[in-house]
């Protein structure tokens, strides 16, 4: 059950990430800082929930750059940030249409 859990932080991670970038470009830092503050408000965080936490960030970003999702840029005063692409656009249409079918086919499932 762990592995799940783990892919389900890693998918969730990959999904705000995109969600962000779909709004506006943005700063790596910036983006993180966020999801940290978001995270605290839900679970108490120790310092080796937050160092994971941060790997599987700055992980997840490297591998969305590698997937063509996302795209880095810099700006003019030489700091790094990220844009979404076309190509990462349609995953994250895509992500969402899946999760509303999902949360509506568990629905039907269970009587609600």
């Amino acid at each position: 059950m762990k592995k799940i859990g783990k892919e389900i932080e890693a998918f969730m991670i990959k999904l705000y990430i995109l969600k962000t970038l779909n709004k506006r470009s943005n700063y790596p830092y910036a983006m993180y800082k966020n999801l940290e503050n978001i995270i605290k408000k839900k679970v108490k965080l120790d310092d080796e929930l937050l160092t994971r936490l941060k790997d599987d960030f700055y992980n997840n970003i490297k591998l969305l750059e590698e997937k063509n999702y996302i795209k880095r840029k810099n700006s003019k005063n030489n700091k790094t940030f990220y844009s979404i692409t076309k190509k990462g656009k349609e995953v994250l249409s895509d992500i969402k249409s899946s999760i509303k079918r999902y949360i509506d086919e568990l629905n039907e499932l269970i009587g609600v």
